[in-house]
C-alpha cells in the first residue's frame, strides 16, 4: 500500500488525483503499521498544502495527523508538522500553537529545540492575538534559556510585543 500511494502521488496531475482515495490508502497503510510515522507526515502535508504542492484537503490531512499523534504519542513531528498546516493553511493560529506546544512537551528533545518550539508557539499566540500568553513564554525563554543568542531574540520578540501594544494604543 504505501507503494502504491506513492506511485499514485507521482502517476496522475494533480487535478486527477483523488483525494479520498488517496487518503484511503494511507489510512490503511496506518492501520496496518500505528508506528509509521512517514505514512502520517507524507500523507497529511501532501493531502493538506494548497496545490500546487498537495491537494488542499486539509481536513483529511489533519485527520491522518491526528491519528498519529493518538497512536505515537511521545513522536515529536507530527504535532510539529500538523502545527505548521494549522499555521499556514486554515491560519489557525491557536491551535498551531497549542500543537508547537505540545511537540516541545514531547521526551528526548534536545533543550535548544525545546526552546525554538516554544517560541514557535509564542509567535503564534501572538499572530493569533494572544500577546499576553506570548509574552509569558518569550519571558520564561529569556529567563531560562542558557544561550546569550536565544535570550537575545527572546528580548526582540519581547520588545516587538511591547511595540504592538504601544501601536494598539496609538491607533486608538
Amino acid at each position: 500500500y504505501w507503494l502504491r500511494a506513492l506511485q499514485y502521488f507521482g502517476s496522475k496531475k494533480l487535478e486527477e488525483q483523488n483525494p479520498e482515495l488517496l487518503y484511503h490508502y494511507f489510512d490503511i497503510i496506518t492501520d496496518l503499521d500505528p508506528k509509521f510515522i512517514n505514512a502520517y507526515r507524507y500523507g497529511g502535508t501532501f493531502l493538506a498544502e494548497p496545490p500546487p504542492f498537495g491537494l488542499g484537503e486539509t481536513r483529511k490531512g489533519v485527520e491522518l495527523f491526528d491519528k498519529g499523534r493518538k497512536n505515537n504519542p511521545d513522536n515529536y513531528r507530527l504535532p510539529l508538522e500538523e502545527a505548521f498546516i494549522y499555521y499556514f493553511y486554515p491560519e489557525d493560529y491557536e491551535k498551531a500553537a497549542d500543537l508547537f506546544d505540545e511537540a516541545s512537551e514531547k521526551p528526548g528533545i534536545f533543550p535548544l529545540r525545546r526552546t525554538s518550539m516554544k517560541g514557535m508557539a509564542a509567535s503564534a499566540h501572538a499572530k493569533g492575538g494572544n500577546r499576553d500568553l506570548s509574552k509569558k513564554i518569550w519571558e520564561i525563554i529569556y529567563e531560562t534559556s542558557p544561550s546569550e543568542g536565544r535570550r537575545n531574540f527572546a528580548l526582540r520578540n519581547l520588545q516587538e510585543i511591547d511595540t504592538m501594544a504601544i501601536e494598539d494604543k496609538l491607533t486608538e
